[in-house]
């Protein structure tokens, strides 16, 4: 029963979340810019940012290039924890891919609003899976 209702609960969150045909983006260039994280969710539960992780940031370059970069507090010193430089790749309907340098290519759909996108990812920690939520504002 369980299982059912969590299905349940990721199928409704999936059509809630879902582009409309207003959103939806045929052109590559929606999301080329600098963005930086403005709000995380964990199974529909808001995660506080401070300072330190709204530096995080998304950068797609108009020649296919991006970098990803995630600043946390260690000590008291904001700090980048993680790095990411690779080739982006529009597939259409808002659906894109990034290829790191060394690593697998990772398929993500976007969801804009204004100056804003939000993408979702089911990610594993200590083997279960939760839901998160990452909404990213463009800053130039």
């Amino acid at each position: 029963m369980k299982k059912i209702i969590t299905y349940s609960l990721l199928l409704s969150i999936f059509f809630l979340t879902s582009c409309s045909k207003d959103d939806e983006i045929y052109d590559e260039t929606a999301i080329i810019g600098t963005w930086t994280l403005s709000s995380y969710f964990i199974e529909g539960e808001e995660m506080e940012l401070d300072d330190c992780d709204t530096t995080s940031t998304m950068n797609f370059e108009e020649n296919y290039n991006y970098a990803q970069h995630t600043f946390q507090y260690i000590n008291d010193n904001c700090t980048k924890t993680y790095s990411e430089i690779g080739v982006w790749k529009f597939l259409g309907k808002n659906v894109f891919t990034t290829t790191p340098q060394e690593g697998s290519t990772y398929k993500f759909t976007v969801g804009f609003s204004g100056n804003t996108y939000t993408t979702e990812d089911l990610i594993v920690t200590n083997g279960v899976k939760k839901l998160h939520r990452f909404t990213y504002t463009k800053i130039n």
